[in-house]
């Protein structure tokens, strides 16, 4: 008798997991599909472009997008989101510090002269290049979480961009890089998930300011 009533706990534990994993994959899958397709409006509602390609990555990962906007060769994202239909990866995925992301690259028609970044400490273990010694950091006393890196001979420039940082900082910017070997002015963010329009001011600012080069 014991025998069967310890089977018949297991069944329902496995009956009841079975379940919640169910509901964790349609209610996360709703709500990231609820996040692309925010996402990708406010895309296209800040870009304006003239034409665009989306590539689907699958499931409800999220999207790769190219955008021919004027004033710029093209615009490239990538949206990427959490696993929030996964019940069992999303733990893990929370603890490697994951979170839904946008990245843009705005491929330029001039150019500049000074290589400029600026990123928050988080995620420079992302990118262990800005400390090989080509780049020097600046003190800046306001940028509390952010550092910046620029070319040796870039102080002047760099200067001149962070006194418009208001105009395009947000809590959710993650890096904000201009390379001129690539010709490309990058902007990751943390994607607000309950409402993407969040970014679209500071998306529009580097775009105003990245077409008068």
């Amino acid at each position: 008798m014991s025998s069967s009533l310890s089977n018949a706990g297991v069944f329902g534990a496995l009956l009841l997991f079975s379940i919640l994993l169910v509901v964790a994959y349609y209610r996360g899958g709703r709500k990231n599909l609820k996040i692309i397709k925010a996402t990708g409006e406010m895309l296209e509602g800040t870009l304006r472009p003239a034409d665009k390609s989306y590539t689907w990555l699958g499931g409800t990962i999220g999207f790769r997008a190219e955008y021919r906007v004027s004033g710029f060769q093209r615009v490239e994202a990538l949206v990427t989101v959490l696993p929030r239909q996964s019940l069992l990866y999303m733990p893990f995925a929370l603890l490697r510090g994951s979170r839904d992301r946008l990245e843009l690259i705005f491929f330029l028609k001039g150019g500049f002269p000074t290589e400029f970044h600026l990123i928050r400490d988080s995620e420079l273990r992302a990118n262990p290049a800005l400390r090989n010694g080509k780049l020097k950091e600046l003190e800046v006393s306001d940028l509390s979480g952010y550092r910046v890196f620029v070319s040796p001979s870039g102080t002047k420039e760099a200067s001149m961009y962070l006194k418009r940082k208001d105009k395009f900082l947000t809590p959710y910017l993650l890096h904000l890089a201009l390379v001129p070997e690539k010709g490309t002015a990058f902007m990751s963010f943390r994607l607000p998930s309950n409402n993407p329009s969040l970014l679209s001011k500071s998306i529009k600012t580097v775009m105003r300011e990245m077409r008068e080069r």
